[in-house]
């Protein structure tokens, strides 16, 4: 089954979320009305330092 695209609204908001609002996964994911799954593989890229390096780029 394909993966269904993730607005960028809930993108922001899961961001504002984990990060301002220091909420859990499933906190999050209960807020934005998307799965725990799905705000983990959002925030992947955080912790991997992807975001940091294409900001430098």
């Amino acid at each position: 089954m394909p993966t269904r695209r993730v607005m960028m609204r809930h993108v922001r908001e899961i961001l504002r979320l984990s990060l301002d609002g220091r909420l859990s996964t499933r906190g999050v994911a209960e807020h934005v009305r998307t799965g725990a799954t799905t705000v983990r593989d959002t925030l992947k890229p955080l912790d991997s330092g992807d975001m940091q390096a294409r900001r430098a780029g």
